[in-house]
């Protein structure tokens, strides 16, 4: 990194700051060119060119055959911040695979098929930047906070498509982070970056073990085949579900006290856990609670990510 001062001039009444000549010459700034200024959450300011879709990423195509698993590489080239990817064969696309693309479509939050032919498909990758990462995380937190409630309280019908909600907002997560690392910027972006390239492997793995909680939720509830929770395991529960909410507000908070307990939290769970094993002798009490000590491992996981 390369630090240079300058001294703030007013002119007219407005402040001024002269740009390094550097700089300059290597991003071949000129003279009326607009610049994006990004108010960070530390109070720095990050100042880049505008930039739209690197033309490298802008269009991808996948020809017909012998491309194989052909929805898993529209899903690939979206996370690379392709902008519309175009799927070509020779003969007519055949109906198996126009369902398996039209099924992975419908999972990715950014994408939409515009145009069909019988040998052509072609699919918008749309702005995602509507919604910012961290925003999308923290709906994220919501979505899980809130099943886990529903596991809790015996209330199932709505958790299945919560957990839709929850992965799609996980992709939009993975794509601004992947598309801001491969670009530098965020594609077509004209909204102020709201993290640094450093805090870009934070917010991945919290996305990450925030969308494992869930998935581990939802696996309790297979276990459950539409049953209440037993009682001793709901307590059980709803101090796990204590300790993900705490983990949660440490990290958006940036509170390193609360993690540090969550910590401890974490182990007086785990001796909590050892009678409870013991007096439930039964195969699958023992895997639900497995499954929710599994949960404030992860729970603790995120608490690591508070510097």
């Amino acid at each position: 990194m390369i630090k240079i001062r300058r001294k703030i001039q007013k002119i007219s009444g407005s402040y001024y700051l002269n740009l390094p000549k550097e700089w300059i010459n290597n991003r071949k700034i000129n003279v009326n060119q607009e610049l994006e200024i990004a108010i960070l959450e530390d109070g720095t300011l990050r100042i880049a060119p505008e930039i739209g879709f690197s033309p490298k990423f802008e269009n991808e195509k996948i020809v017909l055959p012998p491309e194989k698993y052909v929805a898993r590489q529209i899903i690939r080239k979206c996370l690379t911040g392709a902008k519309t990817i175009i799927v070509q064969s020779k003969d007519e696309i055949s109906s198996e695979i126009k369902e398996e693309i039209y099924k992975f479509v419908k999972k990715l939050p950014t994408a939409e098929i515009i145009d069909e032919e019988k040998e052509r498909i072609e699919i918008r990758n749309f702005k995602y930047t509507s919604v910012p990462a961290k925003q999308a995380i923290k709906r994220m937190y919501q979505l899980t906070r809130n099943i886990f409630t529903q596991l809790l309280e015996g209330e199932y019908e709505k958790i299945g498509e919560y957990i839709k909600d929850i992965n799609r907002f996980f992709i939009v997560v993975v794509i601004h982070i992947r598309s801001y690392l491969t670009h530098d910027i965020y594609s077509g972006s004209k909204i102020d970056h709201e993290f640094l390239p450093i805090d870009a492997l934070d917010l991945r793995m919290l996305a990450d073990n925030i969308q494992r909680i869930s998935s581990i939720i939802n696996l309790n509830l297979t276990w459950l085949e539409g049953a209440p929770l037993n009682p001793k395991i709901k307590s059980f529960a709803e101090l796990i579900k204590k300790m993900f909410e705490k983990a949660m507000k440490s990290y958006f908070e940036n509170d390193s006290i609360k993690a540090c307990e969550t910590w401890e939290t974490y182990y007086q769970l785990v001796e909590k856990a050892n009678p409870l094993l013991n007096e439930l002798e039964d195969e699958k009490s023992h895997l639900i609670i497995y499954n929710f000590l599994r949960i404030a491992d992860y729970s603790r996981r995120i608490s690591d990510l508070v510097p």
